[in-house]
């Protein structure tokens, strides 16, 4: 149980993280400076799906090794 909780925490984290840079965005789009922003929520968010994703596999991994 401890381990699809720690799954679910991180995908709130995620989440959480995705709505805060949209209204970072939403809240600097007037500045001028949406574009550089967007660059970087792009590699921002690129960089947390793979996170997720390589803790995902893990855990899968972890479970299926210690179920032995």
């Amino acid at each position: 149980m401890t381990v699809v909780a720690l799954v679910v925490v991180m995908e709130i984290v995620v989440v959480l993280v995705t709505v805060v840079l949209s209204a970072v965005v939403d809240f600097t789009a007037a500045s001028g400076v949406m574009v550089v922003r967007e660059k970087a929520i792009d590699v921002v968010a690129k960089v947390l799906v793979e996170v997720v994703v390589v803790v995902a596999v893990v855990v899968v991994v972890l479970m299926f090794w210690l179920s032995w």
